[in-house]
């Protein structure tokens, strides 16, 4: 993760540990606990909270599954090496990324083709 999201996670637990001490309770051992700081929350949870600040905001639905296409295509399309995408997104292989994703790599082809052309023309 980048170091922006660390930090905000390491504020998050610290706020998290706050929560338990006033509260007398051990702190959670996951980011998204249920209200009751323990056990795992309902897979809904997240998503409905994230429906309701893009819904206050006054933004068109976003889901968890949008955000997760946006990571993915940004990624790729930020030239970042697919394995390390396909790993993020935890598919068994980089053939599966690359063929959910493949819209995100215009000019790949191109693109190689000039790189090939470029290392073929220094090597004469």
């Amino acid at each position: 993760m980048d170091e922006e999201t660390v930090g905000v996670l390491c504020e998050h637990r610290k706020w998290q540990q706050a929560q338990a001490d006033q509260l007398g309770v051990d702190p959670p051992e996951m980011v998204f606990p249920p209200h009751s700081l323990q056990g795992p929350c309902h897979p809904n949870t997240l998503g409905n909270f994230v429906n309701r600040i893009t819904e206050k905001a006054g933004c068109p639905e976003v889901t968890l599954r949008s955000l997760r296409h946006f990571h993915a295509s940004v990624a790729l399309q930020s030239h970042q090496n697919p394995v390390v995408v396909s790993k993020r997104m935890g598919h068994s292989s980089v053939s599966i990324t690359t063929d959910i994703y493949g819209h995100a790599l215009p000019g790949w082809q191109r693109e190689t083709a000039e790189a090939v052309a470029l290392a073929n023309s220094t090597d004469s």
